[in-house]
């Protein structure tokens, strides 16, 4: 057996991504992404595409908050004034990696010409990739900080 597997650390991270409650995180993320997304699309009208990902992200975050408590994490009776200031407390963060991870790959998606794509769709990817990037990083902050 791969001695990076037999470390107890990584054997624990394999077992929580496979896990029930990953899943259910997932499906939460999927809901809070679309919104997300939605908001985004309307944002843009008005905004900058970094300005429309941060808006379209604080509302994403709230959608996610009620979702992983209500569904994912149900288990935890902390106070859920703690929890959400727990949450305020890893948002910043979070509220960051998505629109730079969007506008790098967007960057990236440039770099590798994906010129048969329209720039929409384009967009789209690159905000669904910062969406993909920011749940890793989302699931082991809720489950070992908020929702702990």
């Amino acid at each position: 057996m791969d001695p990076i597997l037999q470390n107890s650390f990584f054997k624990k991270l394999i077992e929580d991504l496979r896990s029930r409650q990953f899943f259910y995180f997932i499906f939460a993320g999927l809901c809070s992404a679309s919104i997300s997304i939605v908001s985004r699309i309307i944002f843009q009208i008005e905004f900058s595409y970094f300005t429309s990902v941060f808006l379209a992200s604080l509302i994403g975050m709230l959608v996610n908050f009620s979702i992983n408590k209500n569904l994912v994490f149900r288990g935890n009776n902390q106070n859920i004034s703690y929890q959400f200031l727990k949450f305020i407390f890893i948002g910043p963060i979070s509220l960051l990696l998505t629109p730079v991870s969007a506008v790098m790959l967007l960057n990236i998606f440039e770099i590798i010409h994906l010129d048969w794509i329209r720039d929409s769709g384009v967009e789209l990817l690159a905000h669904i990739g910062a969406l993909i990037i920011n749940s890793i990083y989302g699931f082991f902050a809720l489950k070992y900080f908020v929702f702990k």
